[in-house]
């Protein structure tokens, strides 16, 4: 099975000839990536993937590309060479803000170049990066729900730790620790994009039942 992070042609096309049969289940939004990354390509631009790289999703995205660049931070970006034409797309779980800064990098660095960036974050994902800095901002303990090498809860967790001092990142109710919270606490609680609901609700339980006011974000539950 292709999970929702998807793989390149490359990948598919070894699978099958092994004679097995694939499940496709990669997520449309990541599809929108890789149609973008390949238009950017065909039109003749030199393809960038602001990511992490060795991530299933960037490397779904760059296996099938001969030359091609991925960056994450500055130091990245000041590692580019110069090119006429720069194509750029983001993984789909990376924060809008510095999807935008490191375009600006790109920009600043390279100003006699063209640089077209088609924006590939995905929405859910825009909008729960924005709800947890509303959730953080007023809440005395975050606690974040997610795979252990999930992104876009790894993510999460940067966002919230900006603005709450105290912040948990946990892969289900098991993760919880009662030294984390005092009865006075306001806890808030957001959560990776495919974390099921039934984890949710379980971490919400032993909060509640500990007496603990609990907010969340609006884009997951309401209390």
């Amino acid at each position: 099975m292709v999970t929702a992070h998807g793989a390149s042609e490359r990948k598919l096309s070894e699978t099958r000839a092994r004679g097995l049969n694939v499940l496709e289940a990669t997520c449309p939004l990541v599809q929108v990536a890789h149609r973008s990354l390949a238009k950017l390509v065909q039109e003749g631009f030199h393809p960038i993937v602001i990511g992490k790289r060795g991530h299933v999703e960037v490397l779904g995205l760059t296996e099938d590309l001969e030359d091609f660049d991925i960056v994450l931070s500055e130091e990245d970006v000041a590692a580019l060479r110069p090119r006429l034409r720069f194509g750029v797309i983001s993984q789909t779980t990376q924060p809008i803000e510095r999807v935008q800064k490191l375009i600006q990098l790109i920009r600043e660095r390279f100003p006699d170049s063209e640089v077209r960036f088609i924006d590939t974050v995905c929405q859910p994902t825009k909008q729960r990066q924005n709800a947890a800095i509303d959730l953080a901002r007023n809440c005395d303990v975050v606690v974040v729900i997610g795979g252990a090498h999930s992104n876009n809860t790894h993510e999460l967790a940067n966002t919230c730790s900006r603005f709450c001092r105290r912040v948990h990142r946990v892969q289900g109710v098991e993760d919880l620790r009662k030294e984390w919270f005092c009865g006075t606490d306001t806890v808030g609680i957001t959560a990776g994009t495919s974390t099921p609901d039934g984890q949710i609700e379980k971490v919400e339980d032993w909060l509640k039942t500990r007496q603990t006011a609990v907010s969340t974000q609006p884009e997951q539950i309401v209390v």
